[in-house]
């Protein structure tokens, strides 16, 4: 019996070695200290933050630990950095929804976010205008979800093929 408790022992032993080899070779891919990560949400596995003041609620895919107690929001994008140098507004939205998201759930606060794609990385200043945009865009989308279904905005079978929404979608081209 201690013989197999040794044994069980030496593999739990080996198998955490392991598992922080690969954590810490990952965040070697994408350049993060790992001593400045205060949250990953790379593997899916992170804990879901909740805001129940803005009805929000994301898993950003790192939380970086800054200077004067700063936390900053990180979004990893699998594509190139548009041509213009500046993120899509989509991503910029995420990124600020993450940032006030942050803000309310850690009581941290929040200066700064980035968005890290396959070729560059920017940093967005999270700045009053832009937490004013984010309130508005969530405003926005809370009252369209209280009014009509939205409506199809593209006559592109492959974007339908891969859409959510698809099979519940009546006017879906796939």
């Amino acid at each position: 019996m201690p013989g197999i408790l040794i044994e069980t022992l030496a593999v739990i032993i080996a198998l955490m070695l392991l598992f922080g080899m690969l954590y810490r070779r990952a965040l070697d891919r994408i350049g993060f200290d790992p001593d400045e990560v205060e949250y990953a949400d790379a593997d899916g596995q992170g804990r879901l933050l909740y805001s129940a003041q803005y009805g929000l609620q994301g898993k950003p895919d790192y939380l970086l630990r800054g200077a004067r107690h700063e936390i900053i929001p990180v979004e990893i994008k699998l594509g190139k950095c548009p041509p213009s140098g500046q993120p899509h507004d989509s991503h910029l939205m995420q990124l600020a929804a993450y940032c006030l998201l942050v803000e309310d759930v850690t009581g941290a606060t929040v200066r700064q976010g980035r968005i890290r794609y396959r070729d560059a990385e920017i940093e967005i200043d999270y700045d009053d205008d832009l937490r004013d945009s984010v309130l508005e865009l969530l405003e926005e989308m809370r009252l369209d979800k209280e009014g009509d279904a939205p409506h199809r905005e593209h006559s592109s079978p492959r974007k339908c093929e891969r859409c959510g929404y698809a099979d519940i979608c009546d006017e879906s081209l796939a």
